[in-house]
């Protein structure tokens, strides 16, 4: 199953509605063995949030369309996985 991104409101759509009704019959599959996998894109992983929790809790941020720099620095501790290659 897979949900596209898009510009939908997430509870009140008829996108939301029948995405509602997809997202019961994979999670029905799943809990019955049938491995059912389910995929969200964009807004569809915010639709899965709220499919998922009930409502919908994502908030307004400040932090749309900000371009930050990722400053890779040393001496952080390994992780897991590099130590068991040790």
């Amino acid at each position: 199953l897979f949900f596209i991104g898009g510009a939908a409101d997430l509870k009140m759509s008829d996108f939301a509605r029948v995405a509602k009704i997809f997202y019961k019959l994979a999670v029905t599959a799943n809990d019955a063995g049938d491995f059912f996998p389910i995929w969200g894109t964009c807004m569809g992983m915010q639709l899965l949030t709220v499919l998922v929790a009930g409502e919908n809790l994502l908030t307004q941020t400040t932090a749309e369309n900000v371009a930050l720099p990722l400053n890779l620095t040393t001496g952080e501790k390994p992780s897991v996985a590099s130590l068991a290659s040790l």
